[in-house]
């Protein structure tokens, strides 16, 4: 009986490291994809400020908006994904 909580109780902590690991994980790919918006917002800006073809500048500002929106909702999947797992593994 002892032997089964044990088990029971390293399995608990397992799937946590497992969730916490996937949230960091998570979290420093969705910085990292948001840093790239954050330097095409300056380089639209300085493409504004050189006169660039304004066409041009709001099709980058699209794709910006694009890569940030899409950042967000993956991130979101991941982590509702990893939380999913945790609660099943939890379940057992």
């Amino acid at each position: 009986m002892i032997q089964k909580q044990i088990g029971h109780n390293k399995a608990i902590w397992i799937s946590l490291v497992k969730f916490i690991t996937h949230v960091v994980v998570g979290v420093i790919a969705f910085f990292a994809i948001s840093i790239i918006a954050v330097l095409l917002s300056w380089w639209v800006s300085y493409l504004e400020s050189i006169g660039v073809n304004p066409i041009i500048v709001k099709a980058i500002t699209g794709f910006e908006y694009l890569l940030l929106g899409l950042d967000l909702l993956l991130a979101g999947i991941f982590i509702i994904r990893s939380m999913y797992m945790l609660v099943k593994d939890l379940w057992k």
